[in-house]
């Protein structure tokens, strides 16, 4: 019985090692695929210099390429970067 129950013990082990090293696996390629933030600035800032005098339409255009979704709430502004996954957002 005893044995057994350390073979149940050992197997669990591995599967938690396992299942350890796949989490570690995501959060390295999310990692790799997050922007950082000052990637975000110089985007906001470099359209601002590439754009100096469009009309509404353009600027509407760029700025989707930027921005997925704006969440307007009482005492809060959501904005959700179309270039950063969708659990980061930014409350301004």
């Amino acid at each position: 019985m005893i044995n057994n129950k350390l073979n149940e013990l050992e197997t669990e082990e591995k599967q938690t090692q396992a299942a350890i090293f796949k989490q570690q696996i995501v959060i390295n390629q999310t990692r790799e695929d997050l922007l950082p933030i000052a990637e975000v600035k110089k985007l906001f800032v470099s359209y601002r210099a590439e754009y100096p005098f469009s009309d509404s339409h353009t600027h509407r255009m760029q700025l989707t390429k930027l921005i997925d979704r704006i969440d307007c709430r009482k005492d809060a502004l959501e904005i959700q970067f179309t270039m950063i996954p969708g659990k980061e957002k930014f409350d301004i």
